[in-house]
Parts: C-alpha cells; sequence; structure tokens
C-alpha cells in the first residue's frame, strides 16, 4: 500500500508540473489574488458514485460564489480530476484522508474541505470538515447539513464554512506569535479569534500549543484541552495532549478514556496500537487491550514484538490454551524470545490446564538452556513425576539439590517419590538427609508415620509372618516416635552418626527442647550439642 501511495503521488507531481501552467493562468483570468488563502475541494464520501463528486462541485460553486476571488480561490474541479486521472486515482470515489492532505499539499493549497454525503427521503445531508493543509489532524468540524437539494445544503455549508475560515489569519498571527515567543500577543490572537468564532478549533490549537510551549502546568492546559473536544471529539492533537495532560494530574481514569478514544479516531496506526495497549496493560484493563492486540497481530503476521505483546496480554487473561499456543507460534518467529521468564509463564499455563506432559516437555526444555536453574530442575522434576517418571524425577531433583541444596520443596519431593514407589530403605536414608539438611522434622516425620503404617499392614498381612518385617516396623516406630516429640515440644532432631549399614542410629538421636539437652543415649558428645543448639536457634529465628 505504502509503495503504491508513493508511485501514485509521484505522478501526481509529474501531473501537477504539466497542469501547473493552464492552473494559474486560470485563476489570473479570473483576478484571483495569488496571496489568497487556496482551498481545495474533493469528491466526498458517497456509496453513490454520481453523487460524490456531484456534491463536491456544489460546494465549489456555491462556495466560489460566496466569496471574493480576492479572498479565495478555489480549485475547480478540472484542476483535481486532471492530476487525479494522470495519476490512476479515480474521480468518483473519495480520497483517503492521508492521500488528501498529500494532493492538498501538491496543489499548494492552504485549506481542503472533506466530508460525506447521503441521499435522504426528504433530500439530502452533508457532514463536513474544513482541514489545513500543513497538518492532517488540524481539523475544524463544519456540521452536518441537511435540505431538499444539494444546492440548498452547500448553501449551509458555505456559510459554516466562512465562519470557520474568518480566524485564519489570525491563527497564523497566533502560530507566528507561537514561534517567537510573544505570549501577550498570543493571548490578544485567542481572544479575537475566540470573539469571532466562538466553535473554533484551530485558534484552539494555537492557545494549546503556547500553553504547553511554556510548560503550563495541567490546570492551566486541560480547559482548552477539553474545549477542543467538546468541538471536535474525535480530535487527534486534542486527545493526546489529554493523555499527556491527565498522566500529569494523575487522572488515570481519563488518561485510559482519552486513550481508547484516540484510538478510536486511528484505528490503523500500529504504533499507536502499540502504546494503547501498553498503557492498558499497566492499567490492569486487559480486557480492553485484548481486542486491539488481537486486530494489530492480524493486520501483522509474524511480527514477533506484536505477538509478544499479545502473549503477554492473554497471560493476564484465563485464556490459558490461547496464551500457551501464541507463546509456541512467538519463539518460533523468535528463538531469543525464549528467555526464563518465558519458561517460568509457560510451564505454569500447562500446569494450571492440567497438561503435564506438556509442562514436563517444556521444563525439559527449560532445563536444556537453563541448566544452573535449580527451579526449572525442580519444576521438571515435579512433572516427571506427576507423568510417572519416578526415576527420572528422582535424578532431575537431585541436579536441583547439586545447584542449590536449598531448592524449596526438592528433598520432599523425592521423599514422596520414595514412599510412593515404597522403596522404605531408601526412604529411610532419605529421611534423614533430609532432616541434616534442615528440613522441617514435623513435615519428614509424616513420612515415618505413614510408612510405618504401611510396614505394619504389610507385615500383619504377610503369609508366613516373620520377625524381620515386625522388627523393621519397630525402626520405624522409633523415628515416629523421635518426630512425636520433635512437633510436639518444637525440638531439633540430630543423628550424629549413621551405622554401618547406613542407616541412621535412633539410639544416639539428639534432642534439644525447651532450653535443656536431652539425649537418648548419653553418649552423644559435645559437638553433636552445639549443633543441636545453633540448630534450635536458627529455627527460632526462622519462626
Amino acid at each position: 500500500m505504502a509503495r503504491h501511495q508513493a508511485r501514485a503521488f509521484a505522478a501526481i507531481v509529474t501531473a501537477l508540473f504539466v497542469g501547473m501552467a493552464s492552473t494559474a493562468s486560470a485563476q489570473y483570468s479570473r483576478g484571483a489574488n495569488p496571496n489568497a488563502p487556496r482551498l481545495m475541494i474533493g469528491t466526498l464520501k458517497s456509496e453513490d458514485k454520481k453523487l460524490g463528486p456531484d456534491a463536491a462541485e456544489s460546494l465549489r460553486d456555491r462556495i466560489a460564489g460566496d466569496m471574493s476571488v480576492r479572498e479565495l480561490y478555489v480549485f475547480p474541479k478540472n484542476d483535481i480530476n486532471n492530476n487525479l486521472e494522470q495519476s490512476g486515482y479515480s474521480v468518483t470515489e473519495a480520497l483517503s484522508p492521508s492521500d488528501a492532505v498529500q494532493l492538498a499539499k501538491m496543489l499548494r493549497a492552504d485549506e481542503y474541505i472533506e466530508g460525506s454525503v447521503q441521499k435522504t427521503a426528504t433530500g439530502f445531508t452533508i457532514e463536513a470538515n474544513v482541514v489545513l493543509a500543513r497538518d492532517a489532524s488540524l481539523v475544524q468540524p463544519l456540521g452536518t447539513f441537511s435540505g431538499p437539494k444539494l444546492d440548498v445544503v452547500a448553501a449551509q455549508v458555505s456559510k459554516a464554512y466562512q465562519k470557520a475560515h474568518s480566524v485564519f489569519d489570525g491563527e497564523k498571527r497566533c502560530r507566528l506569535a507561537v514561534r517567537e515567543s510573544k505570549w501577550a500577543e498570543v493571548s490578544k490572537e485567542v481572544a479575537e479569534g475566540v470573539k469571532s468564532f466562538p466553535a473554533s478549533t484551530w485558534i484552539r490549537f494555537c492557545q494549546m500549543q503556547a500553553l504547553t510551549s511554556q510548560k503550563k502546568p495541567a490546570a492551566e492546559i486541560l480547559p482548552v484541552v477539553e474545549d477542543i473536544l467538546k468541538l471536535d471529539p474525535k480530535s487527534k492533537p486534542a486527545l493526546a495532549e489529554a493523555i499527556n495532560q491527565y498522566e500529569a494530574a494523575g487522572q488515570t481514569d481519563k488518561k485510559i478514556d482519552a486513550l481508547m478514544k484516540l484510538y478510536q479516531a486511528d484505528p490503523s496506526n500500529t504504533r499507536l496500537q502499540l502504546t494503547v495497549v501498553n498503557e492498558l496493560a499497566a492499567a490492569k484493563k486487559f480486557d480492553l487491550a485484548k481486542p486491539m492486540i488481537e486486530k494489530a497481530v492480524g493486520e501483522n503476521p509474524g511480527d514477533a514484538g506484536l505477538a509478544k505483546l499479545y502473549w503477554l496480554v492473554l497471560g493476564a487473561t484465563d485464556d490459558l490454551k490461547k496464551f500457551v499456543k501464541v507463546g509456541e507460534e512467538m519463539v518460533q518467529m523468535d528463538t531469543s524470545l525464549a528467555d526464563a521468564d518465558y519458561f517460568d509463564r509457560m510451564i505454569s499455563a500447562y500446569s494450571s490446564d492440567s497438561n503435564t506432559a506438556k509442562a514436563a516437555s517444556t521444563a525439559s526444555k527449560a532445563t536444556a538452556k537453563f541448566p544452573k536453574r535449580d527451579d526449572f530442575w525442580a519444576k521438571r522434576g515435579q512433572f516427571e513425576l506427576k507423568g510417572g517418571q519416578t526415576a527420572l524425577a528422582i535424578t532431575s531433583l537431585r541436579r536441583a539439590l547439586e545447584i542449590n541444596p536449598k531448592t524449596p520443596g526438592a528433598r520432599l519431593i523425592i521423599l514422596k517419590s520414595y514412599h510412593d514407589a515404597g522403596q522404605w530403605d531408601t526412604l529411610f536414608t532419605a529421611m534423614h538427609d533430609a532432616v541434616k539438611a534442615g528440613e522441617d522434622a514435623g513435615t519428614v516425620g509424616q513420612f515415618a508415620v505413614s510408612g510405618s503404617s504401611k510396614l505394619l499392614s504389610a507385615a500383619q498381612k504377610a503369609d508366613p509372618k516373620t520377625v524381620a518385617d515386625f522388627e523393621k516396623v519397630l525402626t520405624w516406630v522409633a523415628y515416629v516416635l523421635i518426630y512425636t516429640i520433635a512437633i510436639r515440644l518444637r525440638c531439633c532432631v540430630l543423628f550424629p552418626r549413621d551405622d554401618s549399614l547406613g542407616r541412621p542410629d535412633q539410639e544416639q538421636a539428639v534432642l534439644r527442647c525447651k532450653g535443656r539437652a536431652g539425649c537418648l543415649h548419653q553418649r552423644a558428645d559435645q559437638p553433636a550439642r552445639r549443633w543441636c543448639d545453633q540448630r534450635r536457634s536458627d529455627q527460632a529465628a526462622a519462626r
């Protein structure tokens, strides 16, 4: 589209050089003032291809007839159509806003009228604006006019245009005064302009520019901005300034409202879409941001930056399936976006969506890319365990502990793995290691309670019953007693040495309770007591 516009207006430039001489001669033959403002009126928007050009011609005839050629030069139909035809444009269709302003500049017009016309049951209706050609955003609404015939409606538009045009020279002087920082002259031109035409947006744009140039506070600028928006609710420069001033005044809700109106006034502006979406997301207005970013992504396929913004907005909503889908597509566009935050969010989303296999797979990719992140190894182990891959889970969890011995929850998940697999001897040793590593004795003790119950049940059901099975139960019951005391009396538990079988010797367990050292065996040495004292002190500090 951009290349088409460039080629088309290159043709317009060529056409202008060809047609400039005839245009100029027509001007001077009518006795036109070469310094008079120039007005271009293009085809009005209409579903009827004949009505749009006819309405535009009615406006040209009426305005040119109502105003002296010494005051205003109105470009004739032939000048406009010749340029459009030679550049490949239709003369029966209205130009887009960007094309209209470009054509106006090429023709050296100072103003142009844009609008729409429609046939009604009682005649015709025209909605019109007059725009300063130097900036397509400087719009002065003329209004909506109806009548039984086009010339009747054109007369109403002409009258409204003349009122709006009355501040043309004053606006120019005001703008020059702003440029030269002559604030008293600015105030004079603004006062005279508003008096001449109270509904003028142009003179208020100058006033707004003067106030912002002087860095006036929001309390002074906002009344002018809001006056413009009353006259033209879609004014882009006024909405943009409203956003800045509402932010400065801390009026977040009004800022968001202005952002939404600005987006509605210019929905094809991708850069603006991103700004609005980011602002809405920052304000946690995700329901408003979502349809806007969806539209931007749809109009810009393959744009990884937009895809990431869409993904982040989706992450703040409940649409998990779309969130993970967009996330997967995003990293295919740009693999660098698969950072630690990406994996954290994707793993969590798959888990919340009960997709254990994808959660485990994503955690595996995370450990491959970030092998020193203990939390990724822990998550991988957790999901491998849920998927029935106990051996792999334990390997992953042990890897997490190698990186960070205090990886939250890793040892307890290992204990659960051994417990669920019925690996009682291994669990027995692992419980001992967990307590030594600082895990809460009461939590570890729950595995001892459950293990004792299961072993007792198995011993009772065995046929034939054996003494060895019940002795094993007694070993576990001793553990339960130790952990029960620890839980009830808030003690720390220490096993100073292991026996030859690699199991902790429960007879040498040391308990530190209520400020007194009590040993289940007198052989507990002083280093063990000091360790227990320190352990209790650490637990008290943690509480």
